[in-house]
């Protein structure tokens, strides 16, 4: 591995300057063959894992409702400040000559980028995200299981609900809490583990709807497998995904699901052909479906029947196999 020395941009590199800089290093044909994980900079192999700004730009129009204001102006902001140089970029990059092969995360990712970019589909193959947590045992999944509940002082027979993400308003996490809300929980107790981001004004919306108790703030963490084994069901009610990591992390763990729709990685909630492994729900602003979802969840059996079917999932979610698929487009790339 060599670490290419780049130009002298002051602390971070600027998009617009990053991308000529490595455009040209490119073009010199000194690489057998090469992979680009932003749309800025074009490769022989593109690999677009959060999706296209075009994407985000369209769906910023449907961003929640519910969500903090300073997220969208901080986050919205930001992006819509430098909208037309990104989406140029991407249009250039996507457009370049050297661009052999496209890796999208999802079948909806590589409709998006069809549609928008006028791309050929057989430029296209469609490579998931892949898990690299490990696999735990059954008996690593109960001790794992028993000491995260007892840290965190939940009840064993609670159900509990893992949410996970860096930018929990962008994944749904009003609409969550507020579903949290709504649920029937006479019969039994039910927590919602937060994991990553939980800035003030959620931990404010919790208190005012009343769900703080039930809400335990996990913090930014790499044991995400313990968590897994911890929880019951992952919900991930996402606004933009182009495939979703933690659902893939998911299934790859054994547990259910439930996925929004306009995350891609929801294809695997629910393939062609197979049992689902858990719930999709149409639309994240609709927290009736949301809370339906999270209700049906309760029922052991159906549970146990979503866990099931995780099974004939889970062999292909694994980050060696993403990798294999991945070597075979730069192999075809290089030859």
């Amino acid at each position: 591995i060599r670490r290419a020395k780049f130009l002298d941009f002051k602390h971070q590199p600027k998009i617009k300057p990053f991308a000529r800089w490595a455009t040209r290093i490119l073009e010199t044909g000194e690489f057998d063959t090469s992979l680009s994980v932003t749309t800025s900079t074009p490769a022989a192999v593109m690999q677009p894992r959060g999706g296209t700004y075009a994407a985000l730009a369209r769906a910023a129009g449907d961003m929640p409702r519910l969500a903090s204001p300073k997220f969208v102006e901080r986050v919205l902001g930001k992006l819509f400040s430098k909208k037309s140089q990104l989406l140029k970029l991407e249009r250039d990059a996507f457009a370049h000559p050297m661009v052999q092969h496209i890796a999208a995360s999802s079948r909806r990712a590589a409709d998006e980028l069809i549609a928008d970019f006028d791309l050929e589909p057989n430029q296209i193959s469609v490579i998931p995200p892949g898990s690299a947590i490990p696999v735990q045992s059954p008996d690593e999944r109960t001790r794992a299981r028993q000491q995260i509940r007892t840290a965190f002082d939940i009840d064993p027979r609670a159900t509990v609900f893992l949410f996970a993400a860096h930018s929990p308003d962008l994944k749904g996490l009003a609409p969550l809490l507020h579903a949290l809300k709504q649920m029937d929980k006479s019969r039994e107790e039910v927590i919602l583990n937060v994991v990553g981001n939980f800035p003030y004004h959620f931990q404010h919306l919790a208190a005012q709807l009343g769900v703080r108790d039930q809400v335990k703030a996990i913090g930014v963490t790499e044991q995400m497998a313990d968590l897994f084994a911890a929880s019951d069901v992952t919900v991930h009610p996402s606004f933009h995904d182009a495939g979703s990591l933690i659902v893939v992390e998911s299934i790859a763990c054994g547990n259910p699901v439930i996925a929004s729709a306009k995350d891609g990685s929801s294809e695997l909630v629910q393939p062609e052909g197979r049992p689902p492994c858990g719930v999709v729900i149409p639309d994240p602003h609709d927290v009736d479906a949301l809370t339906s979802a999270m209700q049906a969840m309760l029922d052991d059996d159906q549970r146990a029947s979503f866990v099931k079917a995780t099974a004939d999932l889970d062999a292909s979610l694994h980050l060696p196999q993403h990798v294999d698929r991945l070597e075979t487009l730069l192999s075809e790339s290089a030859s």
